[in-house]
């Protein structure tokens, strides 16, 4: 029996880019899980297990921006990777700025995601 890798929380991917992570997640065997709510975190995050947060933005909203605030806050050693469609530089630096450590780009190159995640998956 194969061991999974570590969970992989997915916040804001309720399109067909979730979809797409989700199963590239599967087939690398982690373990993906589809959050829309960060205060749904709060157990998850205090369960103790290995994780890793894929964040997609989606509209660079102040909420989105305040829900990876209060991820950073609530677990300041979880690594947070941001994704999105559409980004401009200085979003991009409002993203690091507010708690992730890395930055994907959409469309993305399976093998680009699977490199970011495992530079994290220490």
């Amino acid at each position: 029996m194969r061991h999974r890798k570590r969970t992989i929380i997915l916040i804001n991917m309720n399109n067909l880019t979730g979809t797409t992570i989700y199963d590239f997640l599967e087939g690398w065997d982690y373990t993906p899980l589809r959050i829309k709510n960060a205060e749904i975190l709060t157990p998850i995050l205090s369960a103790g297990n290995r994780q890793l947060i894929l964040f997609q933005f989606q509209e660079f909203s102040e909420s989105e921006y305040a829900m990876l605030a209060l991820i950073r806050k609530m677990n300041p050693q979880i690594p947070i990777l941001a994704t999105s469609p559409f980004i401009s530089i200085r979003d991009t630096i409002r993203i690091i700025k507010a708690g992730a450590v890395d930055y994907i780009s959409q469309p993305f190159n399976p093998m680009d995601l699977k490199r970011a995640i495992q530079k994290y998956d220490g």
